[in-house]
């Protein structure tokens, strides 16, 4: 929506659906979610029903890949970014993108945090980086020059 977080939002590495369904509440009209794994997806789907929103679900991985991708997102978010797959997936992430696009990743340790926010600042701008009870958040733009 017009105020919620830029539509279309896509989750990656969803577990619980918890980012997905903070999209949808605060006004997100399409919002996705993906996980490799067939069990997270359902429980993510569920959760989502149990907060009245329908979370549309596509395979993480194939959700970012160029040849598999119906159309690019304005938003992204993990909580899953202390996986080293996860930071294997930065190029995919960033051609998923709009530009002007944001990425949202956190999950990781602070203890590897110099080193993502490294390989992040590679391909995006970051604009704000935020600690969330010793878990730190960092907030990207696609307007990296």
């Amino acid at each position: 929506g017009e105020e919620g977080v830029p539509s279309p939002f896509l989750e990656i590495g969803a577990t619980t659906g918890l980012l997905a369904i903070v999209a949808a509440t605060s006004g997100t009209l399409e919002v996705f979610h993906g996980s490799d794994e067939e069990e997270a997806t359902a429980l993510a789907e569920d959760n989502g029903a149990l907060n009245g929103h329908e979370l549309m679900a596509e395979p993480a991985f194939l959700s970012l890949h160029p040849n598999k991708r119906t159309e690019y997102y304005s938003a992204i978010a993990t909580q899953t970014g202390g996986r080293p797959s996860e930071l294997d997936k930065v190029p995919l992430v960033y051609n998923a993108l709009k530009p002007g696009g944001w990425l949202v990743w956190a999950g990781h340790t602070a203890k590897n945090h110099q080193t993502i926010k490294a390989r992040l600042s590679e391909f995006f701008n970051p604009v704000e980086v935020d600690d969330f009870h010793g878990w730190p958040v960092i907030v990207l733009n696609k307007n990296k020059t």
